[in-house]
């Protein structure tokens, strides 16, 4: 998880083609031939493993700070085109707001007395078996 300007993005770019992607996006590319981080320089077509960096730490302190300088919506979107794993970090409410606006949850009303909740539905239909 890396603070940005609005808020926290998780990421999981763990192999040479997602990394070297990341790098692009946040326009270090550089860093994935540097051999202060890497033995060898990252590759697109190397074998999908992960990524072992000579030096971690500070691999990770230079995009963070790199992040710290953008937005994670933003980010989210341009690195989900690139196929580089990446999520906004969302509050309950604002991951609720987005996924009704894009039909992506079902909901039900619950009724208490006068009062009515809209809460996220079960995911799938329930229905009673005659009998």
């Amino acid at each position: 998880f890396f603070p940005t300007t609005d808020g926290w993005i998780a990421l999981g770019a763990n192999t040479p083609r997602q990394l070297l992607r990341l790098l692009e996006v946040l326009e270090l590319s550089e860093l994935a031939a540097d051999p202060t981080y890497f033995a060898e320089p990252l590759d697109a077509e190397s074998p999908t493993t992960f990524v072992r960096s000579r030096d971690p730490a500070a691999l990770k302190t230079i995009i963070a700070q790199r992040l710290q300088m953008l937005r994670a919506d933003e980010l989210e979107e341009r690195l989900a085109t690139r196929g580089v794993p990446a999520a906004k970090v969302r509050k309950l409410g604002e991951f609720a707001e987005a996924a009704l606006g894009h039909g992506r949850i079902s909901t039900v009303t619950l009724r208490d007395g006068d009062t009515e909740v809209m809460s996220p539905g079960l995911g799938f239909g329930a229905r009673r078996h005659p009998g």
